[in-house]
């Protein structure tokens, strides 16, 4: 097992080298059927009366970095009933990574880990990224991946946007990370089972879908034993996100959460107010993935796409963003949350709002306010943190807070 308290050094290497990658053998990834005309990813005719969180379809996989490394694990993926925003039944898929080697007896403990997949197309979905070596799971993100298996954790990686990339839907989200873990208990080579400790984690988009799953799991998977919940860089208001984002550099991300939240809520969408430019904008943007999302759509103004100006404040689609802005609902699990002093796409205000609220109602919280870097540097800077914290859990030892 990794020896946590060292990890410091060694992510700051990491990051000056610009190698937070995954070590392993070179290897070209192979072909692979693309999501939309994969049977895998097919959506079944008939799951109104299926239990979520069922295996729908399971099928093994190799895996590789987006340096195109194979990386050498035992993984599979499993298709299982989930439901969507508005509570429609879906089939979700998420990637089980089984680690190297695991310690003790009993069943295996899991870490569902939320990528920041922040993208529009299924091609950019966790589940096809990593068979193909693509980028759209970034290296750093792989490799702290790498370090949660090192602990001998079972990891659960969910495509959470669904099957229609319904980008900061946070409701989708969430319930497909709950589901992904009744479906990890399901299957048997896993090693988990009913009474295994499950944990979540996740930054930045990854850390709306953890927290947004943290939110929900009390009512809508109760029976899950999760002792942990650890969420960084979480946009917790995406409506302000949007606002700080407009006209700026990161405009693609505001662009990508409008469409994705249009799908989630086709009764709010704005596709009615798009003028010519606006829907020329949402074909281009349809299906490219986060990266493309920033260098084709940066410095975009919303009100030069639509009839109409400040059209994400039309009640409907304000309904919306207050429907998935974080805080409402009381996580019953610990919490442990870090976010950038400085970070210059979602304010930290967000997030001492939101643990503020977690503190007033109880929740076994410990934030840490990260006084260096920026939203990028901090996922790798709040990394020995959170592993070390998480690690503390699946010990069973009491959680500390800082309310």
């Amino acid at each position: 097992m990794l020896h946590l308290r060292t990890l410091s050094a060694a992510v700051s290497a990491l990051v000056v080298a610009g190698l937070a990658a995954p070590l392993a053998a070179s290897a070209s990834a192979p072909a692979v059927i693309a999501p939309n005309y994969d049977s895998f990813y097919s959506q079944p005719a008939s799951l109104g009366s299926v239990p979520n969180g069922t295996v729908l379809s399971a099928r093994a996989v190799s895996l590789y970095g987006p340096n195109q490394a194979a990386l050498g694990l035992t993984a599979y993926q499993l298709k299982f009933r989930s439901q969507d925003s508005l509570g429609k039944p879906v089939a979700d898929v998420t990637t089980v990574i089984l680690p190297p080697s695991r310690s003790g007896s009993g069943p295996a403990p899991v870490v569902s880990y939320q990528v920041a997949e922040d993208s529009l197309g299924l091609q950019c979905a966790p589940s096809y990224a990593m068979r193909v070596g693509s980028a759209a799971v970034s290296g750093s993100e792989e490799f702290l991946m790498m370090l949660a298996l090192a602990q001998g954790w079972v990891l659960s990686v969910p495509d959470y946007e669904g099957p229609t990339s319904q980008y900061t839907a946070g409701v989708q989200a969430g319930h497909a990370v709950l589901d992904g873990l009744r479906a990890v208990e399901r299957f048997t080579a896993s090693g988990a089972t009913a009474t295994s400790k499950v944990a979540m984690w996740g930054y930045s988009g990854g850390g709306q879908a953890t927290a947004w799953a943290g939110e929900l799991q009390g009512s809508y998977a109760p029976e899950l034993n999760v002792v942990g919940i650890a969420e960084g860089g979480v946009p917790s208001d995406i409506g302000a996100t949007i606002e700080r984002t407009d006209g700026t550099s990161l405009a693609g991300e505001e662009l990508g959460s409008v469409i994705g939240l249009s799908r989630a809520y086709p009764s709010a969408s704005l596709g009615p107010v798009l003028n010519d430019a606006g829907w020329t904008a949402v074909a281009k943007a349809s299906a490219l993935c986060n990266t493309d999302l920033l260098a084709t759509f940066a410095n975009t103004v919303l009100d030069n796409l639509t009839t109409v100006p400040n059209a994400v404040e039309s009640p409907a689609f304000a309904a919306v963003l207050d429907s998935v802005s974080l805080g409402q609902h009381a996580p019953t699990a610990p919490v442990l949350a870090y976010h950038a002093v400085s970070d210059e796409l979602i304010p930290i205000s967000q997030s001492d709002a939101l643990q503020a609220w977690y503190c007033d109602q109880g929740v076994a919280d410990y934030y840490v306010r990260v006084p260096n870097g920026g939203h990028v540097q901090v996922m790798l800077a709040g990394a020995n943190g959170a592993l070390v914290w998480l690690s503390d859990r699946f010990a069973g030892k009491p959680a500390p807070t800082n309310c």
